[in-house]
């Protein structure tokens, strides 16, 4: 099932993600709202993480996991990606985000658990250039890329690269399909799906 958000139409829905048949499609209304400071650190958690490429808050995770941690100096909340992407099957990774709150025992606020993939275009690309390009548009819309939104942007410079985000929320859970494209071809695809526990 594909979820889509009611403010796109199924032709819509169909252009951006073609093998959408209106049996799969299932349209919900934009209900979860992230409270604003939760929102705020989630996207400096992500910014000061993978993003940053500064290994700083780099920690040791599990085997064969690369794990980054970030605490906001003073507060009682840490944000946490863990993501496995073996060398086994190359351009295939999962991973977990982690909100949680630190103090008498700690509590989870908020997760999102993500899966994504490198297609064959995407692989004959190369990893480093297909990465680097989903750097690029994470850094230019962390504020709204998975969390549920739905929107397409092009790269300023290079036209022939596209970042397209489906969204989906619930009344505490989102979800999100997100994919690159170079030159029409899908060349990365990534199925995410946050929470909320407040």
């Amino acid at each position: 099932m594909v979820w889509y958000p009611d403010r796109i139409s199924y032709r819509q829905a169909k252009d951006m993600h073609p093998s959408a048949s209106k049996d799969l499609v299932y349209t919900t209304p934009s209900e979860i709202i992230l409270p604003d400071g939760l929102h705020r650190f989630f996207v400096e958690g992500r910014k000061n993480t993978w993003l940053s490429d500064d290994t700083s808050n780099q920690v040791p995770g599990r085997i064969g996991f690369n794990r980054y941690e970030y605490r906001r100096p003073g507060a009682e909340v840490v944000y946490e990606d863990e993501y496995f992407d073996g060398d086994e099957v190359p351009g295939v990774f999962f991973g977990t985000e982690l909100v949680k709150k630190e103090g008498r025992g700690t509590h989870i606020v908020a997760s999102y658990n993500y899966t994504g993939e490198l297609t064959e275009e995407g692989m004959e690309v190369g990893e480093e250039t297909v990465y680097g390009m989903l750097k690029y548009f994470l850094r230019d819309h962390i504020d709204k890329a998975r969390f549920g939104n739905t929107f397409e942007v092009g790269h300023r410079e290079r036209g022939k690269w596209s970042y397209i985000t489906i969204g989906a929320r619930g009344r505490s859970v989102w979800g999100d399909k997100e994919y690159i494209k170079y030159k029409g071809d899908v060349v990365y695809a990534l199925t995410g799906s946050g929470a909320i526990f407040l």
